[in-house]
């Protein structure tokens, strides 16, 4: 009996031991970058990955299905999904529910992620259940990644952005809109602040043609966005009696960007603070295309005063590396002006170098025609314009 009882013993802790040498290596998390938004603001969703096997791993695997209570927590748009594993796909459609992962790898020892942009508009908290990681070494339970909250906060504001237009040619304008939504909020905001950081391809055009009606008229909002530069600045310090933000109202701030960066642009925001709390960023794409020729123009002297002059040069690029452009021609009519500056007359031409002949002296439609232009080449045309005495300040824009 004591034989056979102290060879169970030694079985058993043999058996301990084998069980013991096969612990599952690869973990598995998720974490809301930001985990408490203001309805219709962004956050990221990042999955982390570590592999402390001594080999490699691969065919990484998971899906997760995002919730739908209290509403519908979405993949936002743009999404940005993106890994740092080794190979893999990732596959988050903007405006879904689900975001899957397949076909990774990762080294011993080595860590990597997957991040995707998520919002939701309802307030609420937004539990993102437990998700599984297989890959194809796993030799025990899959790992799986704790459920993690979301919480859409009402009394928060939201915080979006969008160019219009959405696509523009390389060099031209388009004008960036913030919109923060205080509408779910019974609340007044007495402080609103962020910056945002523009991709290399993107400046801050000259006009900039910053505005902003955040803050009130007895303590405005300070709005930083300088010519050339590549980053806006809000600064809104209100008080209770004058509020940088009202309780259920929306405020906006916008400027002209130029793009000089062919491809898409994706702008992505530092967060909101309102009151000092992180209310998440807003993310918006800019599609920059490129066309063998492309005309740019910008109001030299600007701000001109009624009565007075104003320069204005177009520019004329040639992208192309082995063509040369003939027979170059465009006309700008002034009478199109939003709002409508009556009487702008074209004045004299300054100076041109792109060939050619500039028409329409006295009138309100400018016309070019006959220019050239070498291979990978630009030039340029000055024209001064007559402002009619008595008009009223404001922006005028020509198309």
């Amino acid at each position: 009996m004591k034989r056979i009882f102290a060879a169970g013993i030694i079985l058993l802790l043999a058996s301990n031991a084998l069980a013991q040498q096969a612990p599952n290596l690869v973990t598995f998390s998720k974490a809301f970058t930001i985990a408490e938004i203001g309805p219709g603001s962004t956050s990221t969703v990042r999955f982390t990955i570590n592999n402390n096997e001594t080999s490699p791993v691969s065919g990484l695997t998971f899906a997760d299905a995002l919730p739908t209570v209290p509403d519908n927590l979405l993949v936002a748009s743009p999404a940005l999904a993106s890994t740092t594993c080794t190979e893999g796909s990732v596959v988050a459609t903007e405006g879904s529910g689900s975001i899957t992962f397949s076909a990774g790898k990762l080294g011993a020892g080595g860590t990597c992620t997957v991040s995707v942009n998520v919002t939701a508009a309802t307030p609420g908290v937004y539990t993102n259940p437990s998700v599984d990681l297989t890959y194809d070494e796993l030799s025990g339970a899959a790992p799986s990644s704790l459920a993690v909250d979301l919480t859409v906060d009402g009394e928060l504001p939201g915080f979006g952005k969008s160019f219009a237009p959405s696509t523009v040619p390389l060099g031209s304008r388009s004008t960036l809109t913030f919109t923060i939504d205080n509408t779910s909020n019974p609340s007044n905001v007495s402080n609103l602040d962020f910056t945002d950081n523009f991709p290399a391809g993107m400046l801050i055009a000259d006009p900039s043609n910053a505005f902003t009606d955040c803050g009130t008229s007895v303590i405005p909002a300070e709005l930083t966005a300088t010519a050339g530069t590549n980053t806006v600045v809000l600064d809104s310090d209100g008080t209770i009696t004058f509020p940088a933000m009202a309780a259920g109202s929306t405020c906006i701030v916008s400027v002209d960007i130029v793009a000089n960066t062919a491809g898409l642009q994706t702008n992505i925001s530092g967060d909101l603070l309102a009151d000092f709390v992180a209310s998440g960023f807003a993310v918006s794409t800019l599609d920059v295309t490129v066309t063998p020729i492309a005309l740019q123009k910008t109001f030299t002297d600007d701000p001109a005063s009624a009565g007075g002059f104003a320069t204005l040069e177009f520019k004329i690029n040639n992208y192309d590396r082995n063509l040369s452009a003939t027979d170059i021609a465009f006309t700008d009519n002034l009478a199109t002006l939003n709002p409508n500056l009556a009487g702008l007359t074209f004045d004299s031409v300054v100076s041109n170098d792109c060939g050619g002949a500039v028409a329409g002296t006295g009138t309100s439609n400018i016309s070019f025609s006959g220019g050239n232009l070498a291979p990978e080449s630009f030039c340029s045309i000055q024209v001064t314009l007559q402002i009619p005495p008595g008009q009223v300040t404001g922006s005028y824009v020509n198309t």
